[in-house]
């Protein structure tokens, strides 16, 4: 029969919700943020007690790191201490899910500083997933800005966020470039995402890749004649790093490729791939971690070359004519088409057998405007692609 509080001085119930998430961790390396907090932020070893770790598991940031020791039976120092904010990178020997609890962050309160000029690694506080577009709202974007994953990424063009990456998942982490010089915050929506709870049913061939290196570089390709169903292989030092799926902005055809690695100077090679089949391989260029080649605007301009064919283009920079010529051999098929850097047509001849073992064909470019061309040769179904420009 006792009575507690009155209605001057009612008893007060503070009911935080105390929440779970159970991180899936691959692997290798991961791009993670933790989007619940809790006083064990501040001590790493507690923060991350339900892992199961080896000597050489590493966490780290753009301005920290921590290793595991089994010896010691914990992690090193960590400064700065865990934040909400920030994007970790995080390296386990095995494959696990890694359970986190607290309470959520208070999303609309809890502003993250993005820099000028600058990567930031950004923490991905919402506990669903959102579009690119709907995530980044709150943020001034710029054109050129990027956003990047672990195994896509995106780039701000004519107020839209272009690229292979489509939306933000909850507890990955990410990284955000701004080109602008002046400092800014970010505020994601604390609103339901339209994506809901979506949730993949399969583990793609960049994704395996990727977990092999921390870090990634960022190239927006194209080539004459890519196609839908296209992909475009990137090899570092002759192994496999990453495959780009094709992309159309309703301008031209791209393909946005995320490069794992940690080898600046190394050589990538590009090789076209369609209807399964290697068509066509290209010329290098070099790895930098957290470069960006291309953009939207002006994609790099991959010229393959189908190695068992000789296929010469002249002159170049050419004024009146180009003047393509092919050793093949007798009974070889072969197409030409010549585009603008927009992707679009401007000459098409269609499939000729050969007869012999040159083909040659002369091409009236009087008409052509001052600029660059895209010339595909096709040899039995193998593209080869080079550059020329109209003087």
């Amino acid at each position: 029969d006792a009575v507690i509080g009155d209605v001057d001085n009612p008893v007060i119930f503070d009911g935080q919700l105390y929440m779970y998430r159970n991180i899936e961790l691959s692997q290798g390396w991961n791009w993670t943020s933790f989007n619940l907090t809790n006083s064990n932020m501040s001590d790493l070893n507690q923060a991350l007690a339900n892992g199961t770790w080896k000597s050489g598991d590493l966490i780290k940031n753009f301005n920290s790191f921590a290793d595991y020791s089994t010896k010691n039976s914990g992690w090193g120092e960590l400064k700065p201490t865990l934040s909400n904010k920030s994007m970790y990178m995080l390296y386990t020997a095995n494959a696990q899910k890694l359970s986190v609890s607290g309470t959520a962050v208070d999303i609309k309160n809890t502003p993250i500083t993005v820099n000028g000029r600058a990567w930031t690694y950004l923490g991905y506080l919402p506990s669903v997933n959102y579009t690119v577009k709907e995530a980044l709202a709150g943020y001034a974007a710029q054109k050129g800005d990027i956003i990047k994953s672990q195994t896509g990424f995106a780039m701000f063009s004519r107020n839209e966020w272009v690229g292979n990456l489509a939306y933000l998942e909850a507890n990955k982490g990410y990284m955000l470039l701004r080109t602008a010089s002046d400092t800014v915050s970010l505020v994601y929506p604390a609103t339901s995402g339209t994506l809901g709870s979506v949730k993949k049913t399969m583990v793609t061939e960049t994704e395996t890749l990727s977990q092999n290196y921390p870090e990634n570089m960022s190239v927006i390709a194209t080539t004459a004649g890519l196609e839908k169903g296209d992909r475009i292989l990137a090899y570092v030092d002759g192994v496999l790093r990453s495959t780009g799926e094709y992309v159309n902005d309703g301008k031209q055809a791209m393909s946005f490729i995320s490069i794992p690695g940690n080898e600046n100077g190394a050589t990538i090679n590009f090789e076209l791939q369609r209807n399964g089949n290697i068509v066509a391989s290209s010329t290098k260029l070099q790895y930098a971690s957290n470069a960006v080649q291309g953009s939207v605007e002006d994609p790099v301009v991959l010229e393959f070359e189908n190695a068992n064919n000789s296929i010469s283009v002249n002159p170049n920079p050419f004024d009146t004519e180009i003047n393509i010529k092919a050793i093949v051999d007798d009974g070889d098929v072969v197409s030409v088409k010549i585009s603008d850097i927009t992707g679009r047509p401007i000459v098409s001849l269609n499939d000729q057998t050969v007869a012999g073992t040159v083909y040659q064909t002369k091409i009236a470019a009087s008409t052509f405007e001052v600029g660059m061309y895209l010339v595909s040769v096709t040899v039995n179904g193998n593209i080869s692609t080079y550059k020329a420009t109209k003087k």
